[in-house]
């Protein structure tokens, strides 16, 4: 007899969530659903969420494939998977090695396949981040904080371990909510003007690629006017430094968005889908710009998210966030609720 596994019973719920839930897949009877998973990808949660999408109607379709050597618009997509992408309704991406802004991936969106990119997320993973979220209340707090802080002209972020940033903000340039753009809930990006960033942004969550994941001695980043002038810190910091620098392009120092994270359940962590989320987190962009920011840094070689834990941030003079605890009367109401 076969016995169930501790997370079994907590994947399941976490699945039933990712399938019928809105703001993830959101998948209907009858809709063909693809499952992308690379070799790397956690097989527990490419079949939870199978017998999950079978239940409710969908028509699914599994397909593994070798992890590509590049990610991105670097990543060499097998012919094979790049027809499944362009004749399914929906693309769920659990692969670890993204195809995410490939030309496949690209290809299938523009022809009006619906997209959700979890990229690696394993069994722990999808039980904290969204089995055990309470998913309603998360988009709230981020609906609230896109409202509070499109309405800014100016923003600083500050944290003890020596972060100390000021940009301004401009009514063109969006908050962009992650469900709102194929992504996992509980992460908003917006791009800054880019010859007002200036200060120092200490790196001590998280930071992939380059591969170190969590970081073990705080990377220091000196910023003005929106391109890094110099890296300090230990190991990682050097990493980091020649990183950028194998890429030959001066346009990868450039500060290219920052994000709030925002889902209870993630952790710092060396999966950039978790790492971005951390609650209460902001992540700095370096690199590519995508044009969905309304930027001016633009397209470079690659790009690098990095954590910055336990900020404090102040937007047109107001306190919203304090040592990583929001403290905005509207944001605290929400939190609270998402806590019970």
């Amino acid at each position: 007899m076969d016995f169930l596994e501790p997370l079994d019973l907590e994947l399941a719920k976490a699945a039933r969530n990712l399938v019928v839930e809105k703001t993830l897949l959101g998948l209907e009877g009858g809709e063909h659903l693809l499952i992308l998973a690379d070799t790397e990808t956690d097989d527990k949660v490419v079949w939870a969420t199978a017998r999950a999408a079978h239940v409710v109607g969908a028509k699914v379709a599994i397909i593994s494939f070798a992890a590509p050597a590049d990610v991105g618009e670097k990543a060499i997509v097998p012919r094979p998977v790049v027809a499944a992408m362009e004749n399914s309704d929906v693309m769920l991406e659990l692969s670890k090695r993204y195809l995410l802004f490939s030309k496949a991936w690209k290809r299938a969106t523009e022809k009006g396949t619906r997209y959700l990119g979890l990229w690696g997320m394993d069994r722990e993973m999808m039980v904290r981040l969204i089995g055990k979220v309470n998913w309603s209340m998360m988009i709230d707090l981020g609906r609230a904080l896109q409202e509070i802080s499109e309405s800014a002209t100016m923003m600083e972020i500050k944290a003890q371990a020596g972060t100390d940033l000021s940009f301004e903000l401009s009514p063109d340039r969006p908050f962009i909510r992650s469900e709102t753009e194929g992504g996992l809930g509980g992460e908003i990006a917006w791009a800054p003007l880019e010859k007002t960033i200036h200060g120092r942004a200490v790196l001590d969550g998280s930071i992939y690629p380059p591969e170190i994941g969590r970081i073990r001695t705080p990377i220091e980043l000196n910023i003005n006017e929106g391109k890094i002038t110099g890296i300090e810190g230990g190991t990682d910091a050097a990493i980091l430094k020649k990183w950028l620098a194998s890429w030959k392009d001066p346009r990868m120092y450039n500060i290219a968005h920052f994000s709030y994270g925002f889902n209870p359940g993630a952790t710092p962590s060396d999966r950039i889908l978790e790492a971005d989320r951390v609650f209460g987190s902001i992540v700095i962009g370096l690199g590519y710009q995508r044009d969905i920011y309304r930027g001016n840094a633009g397209p470079a070689a690659s790009h690098s998210d990095g954590t910055i834990m336990n900020p404090s941030i102040t937007i047109d003079g107001v306190c919203i966030e304090e040592n990583g605890a929001y403290v905005h009367p509207r944001l605290v109401k929400i939190v609270n609720r998402l806590f019970e």
